[in-house]
């Protein structure tokens, strides 16, 4: 059977995710491999603050990541850039690996260049532990 867990607990129906050879790709780093769909946040702070014009281009810049372009995010009604009292942010992404670790630190990663493409530093904007918040899983 074919299911999703949700960030509140709720059970989805899910589509399937296996990664096959593509052409001129045998023997991938995932050839074969079951992929699945996390969804990733991924805490952090606007030391010197953030602009609307700022806030839009991270948004812009991780939108093929938004996980409410998916089933998922929609159920969960999921945000991509949540920006709290105190300049703190989470970023909840939708990434496709093929282990828990491998998604984190993927979100990790495209976080951060959204943030160095839209001009903020590391000192800027440091970064908390990404945490997985949703799997999207065949059981």
């Amino acid at each position: 059977m074919s299911t999703r867990v949700g960030e509140r607990g709720g059970w989805y129906p899910r589509r399937g995710a296996f990664q096959e050879d593509a052409p001129g790709t045998r023997g991938g780093p995932h050839a074969g491999v079951f992929m699945t769909d996390y969804v990733i946040t991924v805490p952090g702070t606007f030391v010197h603050g953030v602009t609307d014009a700022q806030r839009s281009e991270v948004e812009r810049r991780l939108r093929p990541q938004d996980p409410a372009n998916t089933d998922f995010g929609e159920n969960e009604e999921l945000s991509l850039l949540t920006v709290q009292e105190g300049d703190m942010f989470s970023v909840r992404l939708e990434v496709e690996a093929a282990s828990r670790s491998e998604a984190e630190a993927n979100a990790v990663r495209l976080v951060s260049a959204a943030l160095r493409d839209s001009g903020f530093t590391e000192d800027d904007a440091p970064l908390g532990p990404a945490a997985v918040t949703g799997i999207d899983r065949e059981f």
